[in-house]
């Protein structure tokens, strides 16, 4: 089963993809492919390997967490990585592809990628017994679907359906931090204040002004307040439902 690249750049990179919801990058949508793999079937999926890769660091996290749900827990057996550098067969570049299997990859497969990926310039950048990358190894210590590590500033907790933001990397935490790799936040953060510029200079002010200059009453704060909490409440139980 083969996924490569299947989402349009141009949409991810300008912050759309932040909060649309994706169903290929779920833990469920992932058991379902890995339930319909024979016993040496792989699964494989290629991403996007940037300086700080987060969606590589949630590929990852995600493949260990749907094998868990099918009762694979030698998650290091499993599971291959390789890496396209920049610049290679024609402008192919940080492209990483994760290969899943239900049986664990014998030193025979392991030495065939190798081989092939030293003819096509690619690098091997996860075994069960090689990692290029220090995070690969906490990814696969770590127990559970939480992962809180200090040497990446950004959430690559597995997505599920209840959950399915895969190219969403923020969390409170780091909303006001440009996020390698993830245009998400910067976005939601621009949104956010034209609205608030847009809603001060076209609402609030003309109000303020026209009741002022044509004797109206005055807006009163409590009435304000207590309408306002109407439409906040509104909104915050219509969003999540929706």
């Amino acid at each position: 089963i083969q996924a490569s690249l299947v989402d349009t750049f141009a949409a991810a990179s300008s912050g759309a993809y932040a909060l649309s919801e994706n169903s290929l990058y779920t833990k469920e949508a992932w058991v379902t492919y890995l339930k319909h793999l024979t016993p040496e079937g792989i699964l494989t999926f290629s991403r996007w390997h940037h300086a700080t890769p987060l969606e590589i660091y949630r590929v990852l996290t995600l493949a260990k967490s749907a094998l868990r749900e099918v009762g694979v827990t030698d998650y290091r057996q499993h599971i291959l990585l390789v890496i396209a550098p920049k610049l290679v067969n024609g402008g192919f570049f940080d492209v990483g592809t994760i290969l899943v299997s239900l049986s664990p990859f014998t030193d025979q497969e392991i030495a065939k990628l190798k081989s092939i990926s030293k003819d096509l310039l690619f690098k091997v950048a996860l075994t069960k017994d090689e990692s290029i990358d220090p995070v690969f190894d906490r990814i696969f210590e770590q127990s559970g679907d939480v992962y809180d590590f200090p040497l990446i500033r950004g959430n690559i907790d597995p997505p599920t359906d209840n959950r399915p933001f895969f190219f969403y990397f923020s969390d409170f935490k780091h909303f006001f931090e440009d996020l390698d790799g993830s245009i998400g936040p910067k976005t939601l953060r621009d949104v956010t204040l034209l609205i608030v510029i847009f809603g001060a200079v076209f609402i609030l002010i003309p109000c303020l002004v026209t009741a002022q200059s044509k004797g109206l009453d005055p807006i009163r704060f409590l009435p304000t307040v207590y309408f306002s909490s109407i439409g906040f409440a509104f909104m915050f139980v219509e969003i999540p439902l929706i």
